[in-house]
């Protein structure tokens, strides 16, 4: 009798540390979108990071004004997808114009980031 209790206490202990294990690690599971602080600071780099590659690329000049929304998604790394409000310079009269862009961004885990979307949008309201 009493070693039947002892493996029964032995199983249920085991059970319940697996249980918890297994609810921590399922907190850093991969999947879709979920949203994250505008000021996070992976936010911050991957914005800064979309906004000069794409100066870069264009040969014109982007400032970032303002990370409206923001997303991140785990992966092999981590997909930020965000919706932010930049100015550039016109080409034609070099006027200062106001855009929001939904931008997706990817940081390797070597921390290597690579823009993967940059899209014009009427505003930065729910983005899909």
């Amino acid at each position: 009798m009493k070693n039947n209790l002892k493996i029964f206490l032995t199983t249920s202990a085991f059970a319940v540390i697996c249980a918890l294990a297994a609810n921590n690690f399922a907190q850093v599971k991969t999947g879709g979108y979920k949203k994250v602080a505008k000021t996070d600071a992976g936010v911050v780099a991957a914005a800064e990071f979309a906004v000069k590659d794409v100066s870069k690329k264009k040969s014109t000049e982007v400032t970032l004004q303002l990370v409206e929304t923001a997303e991140r998604q785990t992966v092999a790394g981590t997909n930020y997808k965000l919706c932010i409000e930049i100015f550039r310079i016109d080409d034609f009269d070099d006027a200062e114009v106001k855009e929001f862009v939904q931008t997706v961004i990817f940081r390797s885990l070597k921390n290597q980031m690579t823009l993967k979307s940059w899209t014009k949008v009427e505003n930065c309201g729910e983005q899909k």
